[in-house]
């Protein structure tokens, strides 16, 4: 979602379902092994990490873009704690 917020200003957020979304997520990912998974991840952290570390200071600034990565990678966190 970022990279389209990149686009231009005029990006409009769209609406979408969180619960349907999870259950996309386990229902793709559900049916795979372990190493799979974990291989899935990484390549989505990495390009999550890309994507941050490519950012300029206006984008980091930018209202839209800054409340993203908070909701994406601050408040994730806390939906999924390792215990």
């Amino acid at each position: 979602m970022v990279e389209w917020m990149r686009s231009g200003p005029g990006f409009a957020n769209p609406d979408y379902d969180v619960g349907l979304f999870n259950a996309r997520a386990v229902e793709e990912f559900g049916a795979l092994d372990e190493s799979e998974v974990i291989r899935t991840y990484e390549a989505r952290r990495q390009a999550m990490l890309d994507l941050v570390i490519e950012l300029t200071g206006a984008e980091i600034a930018c209202k839209w873009i800054n409340t993203r990565l908070y909701y994406e990678i601050i408040m994730h966190w806390d939906e999924h704690p390792l215990d």
